[in-house]
């Protein structure tokens, strides 16, 4: 038996390894490398957490969380499952296709998790990249050419896209849909669509049996730390990926979050007004100063400097933690979450020094 070695996949977030060598302390960094609902977790979440019990064990299967966001999704509960954030949905859909499954095509650049599983899964992967001259935008004429030629066991679709903030029209993902084979799974990857000001609802995709959603509490409610996804498909897809998640993998406050999530909705929508606002600013702001960024619908800005590590660095070195693209294979590209507006002022002005 042979094992398939990886290279960990780099995400945002402050490494307090990081900053503590720089002598600072995390109260005197603000975190745009992670992509969050601007408004921070919900106070009432906040409330019901401080009284939850973690002296118990959660139900191993989160079978009552589950029947709360099938509800609250209109959708009946064999469609839908939990796991310990989208990362690891991702993960378990490999695992349940490595035998069955060849090749995965990943749309990019993108999150490179997808990659990461299908590499600990043994599936080869390939990757179909958008760039800067055709503005990260994809050609579907060109992917469905490439789905019909080398028939993928899974294609890979974040959308909005990480990090580009792209959006795929859902009538173009249909048309991709309909080039795969019907043993094939199309995972579309929602994790930013809630805060994210563009129309496409995919939950329609889901006339297709080989079509798997994958959505992100984490973004949504700013809850990074609880770790909590959920997929939807079809029951047989349902029903696969479920066979194989460990028990407990969506922890007691986690399950308290999901429960909570039909009364949270409120908090969803403002944060995406607050991100709608802010990202406007923040073009308008860069416009007037001819700093190139790509066109984003979702709750971060991809914004093009000359050297992205020399620039979070110095951003870092003044409190401001942005991502650098460098993993994405975009070393030109910093990426900023947007945040609530006192905080973007602040990142405006370390941008006119960094840059």
């Amino acid at each position: 038996m042979t094992t398939t070695r990886h290279s960990r996949v780099v995400h945002g977030g402050i490494d307090l390894t990081e900053i503590s060598e720089l002598g600072l302390k995390p109260e005197d960094v603000i975190d745009f490398s992670s992509s969050l609902n601007p408004l921070g977790p919900p106070d009432q979440l906040l409330e019901c957490l401080s009284v939850s019990s973690i002296g118990n064990y959660p139900e191993p299967h989160a079978a009552s969380a589950t029947r709360t966001l099938a509800r609250h999704l209109n959708l009946p509960v064999q469609r839908v499952t939990l796991g310990n954030g989208s990362t690891q949905l991702i993960h378990l859909i490999a695992q349940a296709r490595s035998s069955s499954t060849d090749l995965a095509l990943i749309l990019g650049p993108t999150f490179g998790e997808y990659r990461a599983a299908c590499d600990i899964a043994g599936i080869a992967s390939i990757e179909h990249r958008s760039s800067r001259a055709d503005g990260f935008t994809w050609n579907t004429d060109e992917i469905g050419d490439l789905i019909a030629q080398k028939r993928p066991g899974i294609v890979f679709l974040c959308n909005p896209n990480n990090p580009t903030g792209s959006t795929m029209p859902i009538a173009q993902i249909r048309s991709l849909i309909e080039r795969m084979d019907e043993s094939g799974i199309f995972v579309i990857d929602d994790s930013y669509a809630s805060l994210s000001d563009n129309s496409v609802d995919s939950l329609e995709l889901l006339e297709s049996p080989n079509v798997l959603i994958l959505r992100s509490l984490t973004k949504s409610l700013a809850i990074p730390g609880l770790r909590v996804g959920c997929g939807i498909g079809s029951p047989d897809l349902i029903e696969e990926i479920s066979a194989i998640t460990p028990s407990w993998s969506v922890n007691g406050p986690a399950q308290v979050a999901v429960e909570l999530l039909p009364e949270l909705e409120s908090h969803i929508e403002e944060g995406q007004r607050i991100v709608r606002e802010q990202r406007t600013r923040l073009t308008e702001w860069l416009n007037d100063r001819d700093v190139a960024y790509v066109p984003s619908s979702a709750n971060f800005l991809l914004i093009k400097v000359t050297d992205a590590e020399a620039v979070r660095g110095r951003l870092l070195r003044s409190g401001y933690c942005v991502r650098d693209c460098t993993s994405f294979g975009l070393p030109g590209y910093i990426r900023v979450g947007i945040r609530q507006q006192n905080e973007m002022d602040l990142l405006m002005k370390g941008l006119e020094q960094a840059l």
